[in-house]
């Protein structure tokens, strides 16, 4: 997140968001860990919509993967999130598929962690998923 929760969506700037949040999520991961914080205990979580613009949204989304180098589990919190929402074309009605979609798509990318509204139409999506990855 750029700036503060006020002023973050004012006018974020990157590069490039992948490097710089990957660089950002590493400084944390170090600090905590020259702290005494094990490992074990770090979930990243990469802040979709916190100070990034719609771009910024899209390239994290396309990139996930690329935060898998850092071993550790990632958060992924895409539910409801209004760049969704601009891609649907703005249609309200139909965040839920939208926010399916792209959670499905961040766990098959390496996300371990959800962070949803809809828990039980996802949880549904996600167990088809996993029964169509698995084999007998």
């Amino acid at each position: 997140m750029q700036g503060t929760p006020k002023t973050m969506q004012l006018n974020p700037i990157y590069k490039n968001v992948i490097n710089e949040v990957k660089s950002f999520l590493e400084e944390r991961v170090n600090l905590l860990t020259n702290e005494g914080i094990d490992k074990s205990r770090v979930i990243l979580d990469p802040g979709f919509g916190f100070g990034k613009t719609f771009e910024h949204n899209i390239d994290l989304l396309q990139n996930i993967e690329s935060f898998q180098s850092l071993n550790l589990p990632m958060l992924v919190g895409l539910s409801r999130k209004s760049f969704i929402r601009k891609i649907l074309s703005g249609d309200h009605d139909d965040h839920l598929s939208g926010s399916i979609s792209a959670a499905i798509f961040s766990v098959l990318k390496g996300a371990k962690i959800l962070r949803v509204h809809d828990v039980k139409e996802t949880q549904s999506a996600l167990k088809i998923i996993h029964v169509a990855q698995s084999t007998t």
